[in-house]
C-alpha cells in the first residue's frame, strides 16, 4: 500500500518530498498521527532492509559509501524523534486534561510527525538512488 508511495520517483522536484508526505498523510487521515509515524517507519524499514541488501552486493565508490554514512545518521535522527513522539504520546494517554503544560506538547505533535514522515520519505528516496545504477 505505502511502500509505494515512500520515494519519490522525481526527487529533483522542490516539492517531491512534500507531496509524497501529503499523499502518505491522505491516506492515513483515519488514524491518529503517531500511527502515521509508526506505519511510515515500518514502510520505511522494509524499503531500508531491501535496499541494504543490494547496497552490500555492490562494489560501492567512496563517495556512496559517504552518502551512506550520511544517510544512516539521518535515519538515527529520525528514530530519535519517532521515539519521543511514542514517549510522549504514552506519557499523556491517560488524562489529557491533568498537565495543562503538555497542551502545547500535543499540540505540536502532529508537526513533529509530519516531519518525521518527510524525513523517511527523504530517506527512502535516496536509498533508491543509491541502489540504483550510477
Amino acid at each position: 500500500m505505502m511502500q509505494f508511495q515512500m520515494s519519490c520517483k522525481s526527487p529533483g522536484d522542490e516539492n517531491a518530498f512534500e507531496s509524497r508526505t501529503e499523499e502518505i498523510l491522505t491516506k492515513l487521515s483515519s488514524y491518529p498521527c503517531e500511527v502515521h509515524v509508526v506505519l511510515a517507519l515500518a514502510v520505511f524499514a522494509l524499503e531500508y532492509e531491501e535496499c541494504s541488501s543490494q547496497l552490500s552486493k555492490k562494489s560501492t565508490s567512496l563517495k556512496r559509501q559517504d552518502a551512506v554514512v550520511e544517510l544512516n545518521n539521518l535515519v538515527n535522527q529520525a528514530l530519535q524523534v519517532i521515539e519521543h513522539i511514542l514517549e510522549l504520546e504514552r506519557l499523556i494517554s491517560g488524562d489529557r486534561d491533568s498537565e495543562p503544560k503538555l497542551a502545547r506538547v500535543i499540540m505540536d505533535t502532529p508537526f513533529y510527525a509530519y516531519w518525521s514522515i518527510i524525513t523517511l520519505v527523504a530517506c527512502a528516496t535516496e536509498l533508491s538512488l543509491l541502489t540504483s545504477d550510477e
